[in-house]
């Protein structure tokens, strides 16, 4: 998540299934491990990816506030 408003942000803070309907259910690190069913209190780092679930127009909807800075 380079130059992500969910930069350093936790899964709960971000709330994203609340907002936008989406399930992260795992997290690529920055050294390629995949995290799968991170706990809510997972922190969002740069350089990671979210593997994420939902409609289509939710998970649109997610990647324009997850890439606004």
């Amino acid at each position: 998540m380079i130059g992500s408003a969910l930069e350093g942000r936790t899964l709960l803070d971000a709330n994203r299934r609340q907002r936008f309907g989406v399930i992260v259910v795992g997290i690529q690190r920055s050294d390629n491990r995949l995290a799968f069913n991170p706990s809510p209190d997972s922190a969002i780092h740069c350089g990671e990816k979210l593997v994420v679930l939902g409609r289509t127009g939710s998970l649109k909807g997610f990647e324009v506030e997850a890439s606004a800075r």
